[in-house]
């Protein structure tokens, strides 16, 4: 396949904006050699990002459960947002603490997920073996 001048022209909105790509790209790299150098800042500053989002979670969850008032759940999305903000709360009151137990539940969700694709994976297995007559 060769490049032509046509297949370029959806590249020239790019071409323009090219100064800011590559300054981006910079401070992309920067940013990656500081997470590299100081792994607990980067960790604490990443967990401080998902408590950020935990409470902006939460905060839409308690604004959800008030629009589906009739639903029947409203007190299941007013806890659920309200332990999401609590959740946020307590990452940026312990984050050391928040960044091992999310470790904690990715590992445990991790291992759930290889549990689960282990007993899909020999469930199938058995069914296109009996399937084939192989069985025998």
């Amino acid at each position: 396949m060769s490049i032509t001048a046509d297949s370029l022209t959806g590249l020239t909105p790019l071409r323009a904006k090219s100064g800011w790509i590559i300054a981006l790209g910079v401070v992309y790299l920067i940013a990656g050699f500081i997470a590299l150098g100081s792994v607990v800042f980067a960790t604490v500053a990443t967990v401080l990002v998902v408590g950020i989002m935990m409470i902006i979670s939460g905060v839409a969850e308690v604004i959800n459960a008030f629009q589906l008032k009739g639903w029947g759940k409203f007190l299941l999305w007013v806890l659920l947002g309200l332990l999401y903000i609590f959740a946020g709360f307590v990452t940026f009151e312990n984050p050391l603490l928040a960044a091992a137990l999310l470790t904690l539940m990715l590992g445990f969700a991790l291992v759930a997920s290889g549990i689960m694709r282990l007993i899909l994976a020999f469930t199938m297995f058995a069914f296109f073996y009996v399937r084939s007559g192989n069985d025998r």
